[in-house]
């Protein structure tokens, strides 16, 4: 999936509307299919649940877990 910020520039640029209203519903009607198979497989799995508690971000873990401690550290360094 291409970045949303990007598809949406270019959709503008072009001079199109569409792109950036239809956007939301698109990613919402992508992510149903996610969250239907992990529910699927907490159901199956006894391992699963346990994963889906610790690991909050499993669509993107390393970006995510990378951008979180960035955040994390950045907050920490400005209250010292």
């Amino acid at each position: 999936m291409a970045d949303p910020a990007l598809v949406i520039d270019a959709a503008l640029n072009l001079g199109s509307w569409w792109v950036p209203a239809i956007l939301p519903v698109t990613v919402v009607v992508l992510m149903l299919p996610i969250l239907d198979e992990e529910r699927a497989l907490a159901e199956g799995h006894p391992r699963q649940a346990e994963y889906l508690q610790e690991v909050r971000y499993r669509l993107f873990p390393r970006v995510w877990q990378g951008v979180l401690e960035g955040v994390s550290s950045a907050a920490a360094a400005g209250r010292a």
